[in-house]
């Protein structure tokens, strides 16, 4: 069993649709606020070398390989006290270097020649993985600590108990132990917490529409039509059907290419994540301290972690 911190798309790779549409609790304004210390807006061609406020309160990459390596640690250690093998940490999969990376779409015109809207190192351009054997119906129950379909897996309600090769599943069976010892069998599964995750989901969402956006966008959608492509914004074009397709056709690897050409010629980035940016910090104003007990918990997760991973 692997349960996945972040589920990463293709495109807009960074962006938690599903977050998207959510309020945050706080956020009664439906004002534009304003940039942040009333900065001029930089100029934007490498978003990976960004963050947003934010981030500080989501899992980076490293810290999701930490928590990850230490819960499988566990996990296995438990398994064999039960007589089971289990199997290697499987690998994390494609991954963004980081939050922002493609979180506005595509921006180098050199990789939108090659492989379009999808970046590469995607699933796109990679071959199918090859599943993972599955687990006898004891190192399920082991596992798991339930063999209920109706209970989730590892939950409290998994209640263990049963007697296997002369021992006794813990609640939750393995996986739930593991996760007690890590402080992250809760809401969020020692992943991101949810506030954060509609932080950035939200901040999204509004910044799109933002005048400020929306100016910016006209002048990109006038650059691209220049260019023989018609898209109201960069999400319409990264999310064109037409691009459902195994490889990149050539008609994608050029409309991507104008995204990203037409991108850099109006700044859209850097637009963009300012104004982003100045949504996020006005949400992080107004929850300080919920977001603070946020960052303790990750904290807390990740010294228990590490100290899990070094064997101690």
């Amino acid at each position: 069993m692997r349960v996945p911190i972040r589920a990463v798309s293709a495109l807009f790779l960074a962006v938690s649709v599903a977050a998207v549409g959510c309020s945050v609790e706080s956020n009664s304004s439906a004002d534009p606020p304003p940039l942040v210390n009333n900065s001029a807006v930089p100029v934007i061609t490498k978003p990976e070398n960004r963050v947003l406020p934010v981030d500080a309160y989501l899992l980076t990459n490293r810290e999701e390989d930490v928590f990850a390596r230490a819960r499988h640690t566990l996990v296995k250690r438990c398994m064999a006290g039960f007589g089971f093998r289990y199997g290697p940490l499987p690998e994390p999969g494609f991954r963004t270097r980081n939050r922002t990376q493609h979180r506005y779409g595509v921006s180098d015109p050199q990789q939108t020649a090659t492989y379009g809207f999808a970046p590469p190192g995607s699933p796109r351009h990679q071959k199918p993985r090859r599943e993972r054997p599955s687990l006898s119906p004891a190192m399920s129950l082991v596992l798991s600590g339930t063999d209920d379909p109706k209970i989730m897996p590892g939950s409290v309600e998994a209640k263990g108990g049963q007697r296997i090769n002369g021992r006794i599943v813990p609640n939750g069976g393995c996986f739930g132990q593991a996760m007690d010892a890590l402080k992250a069998r809760d809401g969020d599964g020692g992943g991101d917490a949810e506030l954060a995750r509609r932080i950035t989901g939200e901040s999204f969402d509004r910044s799109r529409h933002d005048p400020r956006v929306k100016e910016v966008f006209t002048r990109w959608s006038r650059c691209m039509r220049a260019r023989g492509f018609s898209y109201a914004d960069p999400v319409a074009a990264s999310n064109d059907p037409a691009w459902r397709t195994p490889t990149p056709s050539a008609t994608e690897r050029r409309a991507a290419t104008a995204d990203a050409v037409c991108k850099r010629q109006e700044n859209v980035i850097g637009v963009w994540w300012t104004v982003e940016a100045a949504y996020q910090q006005r949400e992080i104003d107004r929850n300080r301290s919920e977001l603070a007990d946020i960052r303790a918990t990750i904290d807390e997760r990740q010294r228990l972690a590490k100290a899990v991973v070094a064997g101690r």
